[in-house]
């Protein structure tokens, strides 16, 4: 309970915020948010943990990765043009009040959620709700973009309110669609896209995809034209992805260990690297296998030291503007799961250190896995591999 990290900045105020919303005052279209005493944060911290996660055990690493999600969601919340509570066709809309509310519920589900699930239960429920709800993203800009099943559901005084505010409507229905005409293309060529259609539609994704990772604007173009060409000329950018991307770039902007999981070849590194290259990080990705050990890692960890270092004494100039973000280096590990080592890997991933050396903070670690899904074993393969416990599972 004295532990000062508790008291941070950044926890200070998410508490202050959190209690004001509490108290429904994020309602009003002018407010304060009022300081609060070390005793009350105290108090506080008790109440709200207590009632929101009492069956698992709170410790420091909780409170920390809580709090670091919820300040990079508060703090574009204060600063956002569009999140203004007003009136609109006679109905009080508070902006404010509605995305602190769900940004609360996605930080308790994420982590204060009991994920003890049965062997054979389906993983990742919240994609299912995605294509099926009505939700809305807050974008690093201080932009909103709306996400609906179907644009018709939607009344035209709505509609035109959002587009005179400048939301960006996203509908699942027309993403189907536009999926379905080109299976068709490919399978009887029924519909022939032209390349011309094909760029302007990936150059509106971009655009979402660049408002929801915050890249300024003098670099929109720049960021467009490396994502339309190059290795990424062929790359699909999906409505899923960008949710993914977003969900990515939220982690490793609150500091938090940041997993990809999926099949070998569903696209984890592809998705990486395009997100890498809409914020405009240098990425150094690393296939993780079994002859990877530590001293490479090392060399790896040393080599993007070196170049951080670099960069920072580079000269700041017309030229240097329009090279890689200055902030910080992506470390991918790409399948560590297929590491012998892979309790170093944890050390390494979720405690940021090597060896019990901490890591800079510049240096963010980004790891993707296979999932943990047993096979079946063949008579014959039962007979070869009756003693191989690891056998049973499709990723050893």
């Amino acid at each position: 309970d004295n532990n000062p990290f508790q008291f941070g900045e950044e926890a200070q105020y998410c508490i202050k915020w959190i209690k004001e919303f509490q108290a429904e005052k994020l309602r009003w279209e002018f407010y304060t948010i009022n300081d609060l005493s070390t005793t009350n944060c105290n108090d506080f911290m008790k109440s709200f943990f207590n009632r929101f996660a009492p069956s698992i055990r709170q410790s420091p690493l909780h409170y920390t990765i809580f709090f670091n999600f919820l300040f990079t969601q508060f703090k574009i919340l204060v600063d956002s043009k569009s999140l203004v509570n007003r009136r609109v066709y006679n109905h009080s809309i508070q902006y404010k009040h509605e995305a602190t509310k769900n940004a609360i519920e996605i930080a308790k589900e994420l982590f204060f959620t009991d994920a003890s699930a049965k062997e054979n239960d389906t993983q990742f429920c919240l994609c299912k709700k995605w294509q099926s709800s009505k939700f809305f993203l807050i974008n690093q800009d201080g932009s909103i973009s709306l996400m609906i099943s179907n644009e018709n559901d939607m009344k035209d005084e709505e509609r035109e309110f959002l587009k005179k505010t400048n939301f960006v409507l996203l509908c699942w229905k027309e993403e189907m669609n536009k999926l379905q005409r080109l299976w068709k293309w490919i399978t009887v060529n029924v519909y022939i896209p032209s390349n011309e259609d094909i760029l302007e539609e990936k150059k509106k994704r971009i655009e979402v995809l660049c408002r929801s990772v915050g890249v300024p604007k003098e670099k929109k173009d720049a960021i467009t034209k490396k994502l339309c060409e190059g290795e990424f000329k062929h790359y699909v950018l999906t409505y899923d992805n960008i949710l993914k991307m977003v969900n990515i770039i939220l982690n490793v902007r609150s500091n938090l260990p940041t997993v990809l999981m999926g099949e070998t070849g569903c696209g984890k590194t592809a998705l990486i690297k395009c997100l890498a290259c809409a914020t405009n990080t240098e990425l150094e990705a690393v296939d993780i296998h079994g002859g990877i050990g530590r001293t490479h890692i090392h060399e790896v960890i040393k080599k993007c030291k070196e170049r951080l270092k670099s960069m920072e004494n580079m000269v700041e100039s017309k030229e240097n503007e329009s090279q890689r973000n200055p902030k910080e280096i992506w470390l991918f590990l790409d399948e560590f799961n297929t590491s012998p080592d892979i309790g170093w890997f944890n050390e390494l991933i979720c405690n940021r250190s090597l060896d019990g050396i901490k890591i800079p903070d510049e240096i963010k670690i980004l790891a993707a896995c296979n999932p943990y899904r047993k096979r079946k074993l063949s008579k014959q393969e039962e007979e070869w591999f009756g003693g191989d416990q690891l056998a049973q599972y499709a990723y050893r």
